[in-house]
Order: C-alpha cells, then sequence, then structure tokens
C-alpha cells in the first residue's frame, strides 16, 4: 500500500515493481533482437558453438544427442560429460572443453531441443550478456528454465569459474556482477516461448527424487502452489508416478550435505515411498505421449 505520510510505496513493493520493470526492458529487447535476427545471419553463422550435454545416464539422452545434431544453426563440435559429480565440477569442465569457443550451449541430457533452438539463442546473444536463455516444456511442470548459451569471451575475461556451493549456477551469476557490474545476465524474449522438451517422462522414483531435491532448496519448505498443481493433475490423470511426487513435496528431505546434488540426492526415504505405493515398475511413467517426442524433431 502506499505510504500516506511519504507519498510513496514501501521498500518491498518498491524493488518489485522495478524487478518487473526490468525484467520487462530484457524481454523487451530481447524479442525486437530476436525479430531482426535474420539481417546478423551471417554473424550468427560464424559463431563457435560448442554443446556440451551432462549425463548421468539419462533415458533420452540419445535423444537429446539427436536433436543437438539436427540444428538448423549447427553446432562447431558436441561434447558429451557423463557421470562427473558434483555439477560444479562437470560445469568447469564444459568451460575448460568449450575454452576456444566463442559460445557454449548448456544442455542436460533430459533435454531434447527443438531443431531452431541453437538458432533463436544465437539471436539474442550480444557481446556483453553473459547467457542468451530460453525455457523448454515438462510434462509435469510446464515451462521450466532453462536451455542456456553462455558468452565465453566474458567467462575468458573475467576468470569466471563455478564452485561447489548449493546453487553453483546462482552463484557464478552473482561471480560475474561483482567482477563486472556491466555485464548483462540474461537476454530472452517476452513470450518466453519453448525451445524444447525437459525430462519427457517421468517414472515415481525420477519425480519423488526431483521433488525432494527442489524441497531441500526450499529449506524443507511445503511449495502450496506446486503441490496443489500435482495434486489437480493426479485428479486429472490419476498415476501413482503423481503420487511419488505428491509424497516427494510433503515429506521433508532429511539430507543436510551442503554443496550440490549427487546422484543418491532426495531419496533417503525413497524405499519406504515405493513399498507404500507398491513398488512402482521404472516401465510405469508420466509424461508426453510418443507422438510429441515425434514432433520435437520435425
Amino acid at each position: 500500500m502506499w505510504d500516506i505520510d511519504k507519498g510513496r510505496l514501501p521498500k518491498k513493493m518498491t524493488a518489485s515493481v522495478l524487478s518487473l520493470i526490468s525484467k520487462f526492458l530484457t524481454g523487451f529487447r530481447g524479442s525486437v533482437r530476436s525479430s531482426l535476427g535474420h539481417l546478423r545471419k551471417r554473424n550468427q553463422e560464424s559463431k563457435s558453438v560448442v554443446a556440451c550435454v551432462f549425463s548421468t545416464g539419462e533415458r533420452t539422452e540419445k535423444q537429446c544427442l539427436a536433436s543437438i545434431r539436427s540444428q538448423t544453426n549447427s553446432v562447431s563440435r558436441l561434447e558429451l560429460i557423463r557421470d562427473v559429480e558434483p555439477i560444479s565440477a562437470a560445469s568447469n569442465r564444459a568451460l575448460d572443453l568449450a575454452r576456444d569457443a566463442d559460445l557454449l550451449l548448456w544442455v542436460d541430457a533430459d533435454m531434447i531441443l527443438y531443431p531452431h533452438c541453437n538458432e533463436h539463442l544465437l539471436r539474442l546473444m550480444t557481446s556483453d550478456t553473459l547467457y542468451a536463455v530460453a525455457p523448454l516444456l515438462d510434462p509435469v511442470f510446464g515451462k521450466v528454465g532453462y536451455i542456456k548459451l553462455l558468452n565465453m569471451h566474458i567467462v575468458r575475461k573475467l576468470d569466471l569459474h563455478f564452485r561447489d556451493t548449493l546453487g553453483c549456477d546462482v552463484d557464478f551469476c552473482r561471480q560475474t556482477q561483482k567482477r563486472d557490474p556491466s555485464v548483462a545476465l540474461e537476454a530472452y524474449t517476452l513470450s518466453r516461448r519453448p525451445l524444447g522438451l525437459h525430462h519427457p517422462t517421468y517414472t515415481a522414483r525420477e519425480l519423488f527424487r526431483k521433488n525432494q531435491i527442489e524441497k531441500k532448496k526450499r529449506g524443507n519448505k511445503v511449495d502450496p502452489r506446486l503441490l496443489s498443481m500435482l495434486e489437480q493433475k493426479h485428479l486429472q490423470s490419476p498415476s501413482p508416478v503423481l503420487l511419488a511426487g505428491i509424497l516427494g513435496e510433503i515429506l521433508p528431505n532429511p539430507d543436510t550435505s551442503e554443496g550440490e546434488s549427487t546422484p543418491q540426492s532426495g531419496l533417503h526415504h525413497w524405499n519406504k515411498v515405493n513399498e507404500l505405493l507398491g513398488n512402482i515398475p521404472d516401465g510405469v511413467v508420466f509424461g508426453f505421449p510418443d507422438r510429441t517426442l515425434q514432433e520435437s524433431g520435425d
């Protein structure tokens, strides 16, 4: 509410309004730049892009790699980073592999990119932007972030590296801002149009683990909106996978370790939950129908 005596908004509300304005302006600039991208097509095609795929044995690894090879604007090189942990170490490995490139396309093995993904991100990138980003479409969570194109010139200039801390990607951005406040952290469009699929299908174990990990990041607090969304989805499409996701959101995560997640993170309660739900086979999944996966490559 207005501060009547002083004629101004409270500080928290002012900060929120300014943040929204800033995001709108960033999106507006990105939309304009993207719409005029055809005028810089030759410059975009001259950029060397190394795609690094982070894999811990995801079921969609082959589809992910195929989607990168099918980009309308081809990548210069494709690198697979498999079973490197923690994620900060895997991320630094990617920086080393792309050390000679202009840009690094940052891809998890559970992402299947639309053919125009790299082309779209290239249109957004500027010399003073750290990341060009776009959301992906997830069968449970809707639009999620992000597929990212990283500016390696800024990485080299500021000598940036990932540190082993919870949220090392956020910490990476904070390091950038501290070393050079003039760098724009992100470029994106107002439409936030998805440029691929994220985790096209979930097993019960995968969805339980994901929600447990995210809950730890929130200080073990339940997200009422997320819980309500999962409950509504289960009412519409009853599935033991969604029940596992609901329990993953409700149960506290007892993990007190620091640093990034590992392949075993979020699974402390899994055996008991799985037994409670009737030992759900990994062949039981919830997600996009097969035709959606086929269309993603068209």
